[in-house]
């Protein structure tokens, strides 16, 4: 029998921005090795996930602000590139979809 899992609440919206703000801390601190910032920008996918499972629902305002803060410190510590930060591809062997996927093209500027 398949286990349901319970449905996404704020609190756990919460605990995805938070694990992204701590990998942010991270990333601020420079260029480590890439598995671990590849790593660190993982939080980020599991946020976006987090908020795919919790809906439409509308989140409250502070968590909204975080998360766009989150992501504005994430653009000013990192630089665009064509290159995908992680080698995941789909099932026709595409790497990931750059728009969908922003995070994964910004590198650490001391990452060049």
């Amino acid at each position: 029998m398949r286990k349901v899992k319970p449905p996404v609440t704020p609190e756990d919206v919460e605990d995805a921005i938070s694990d992204w703000e701590e990998a942010l801390r991270w990333i601020a601190k420079g260029w480590d090795c890439h598995e671990e910032y590849d790593h660190d920008v993982y939080s980020r996918e599991l946020l976006d996930t987090t908020l795919t499972e919790y809906g439409k629902k509308p989140l409250p305002p502070e968590l909204t602000q975080r998360i766009a803060q989150a992501d504005q410190f994430f653009r000013e510590i990192t630089e665009e590139s064509d290159s995908c930060v992680a080698d995941i591809r789909n099932s026709k062997g595409l790497y990931l979809d750059r728009e969908r996927y922003w995070y994964y093209y910004r590198w650490q500027r001391d990452a060049k």
